[in-house]
């Protein structure tokens, strides 16, 4: 996994802890 990819999945994983909207938004994209 290239490290953008990485750093995307890691904002992603602890915005969902905070932001159920962008959770389900960008759901498609989590690892």
């Amino acid at each position: 996994m290239c490290s953008i990819c990485f750093a995307v999945s890691v904002f992603i994983f602890e915005s969902d802890h905070h932001v159920e909207n962008f959770h389900t938004r960008f759901r498609p994209i989590k690892f």
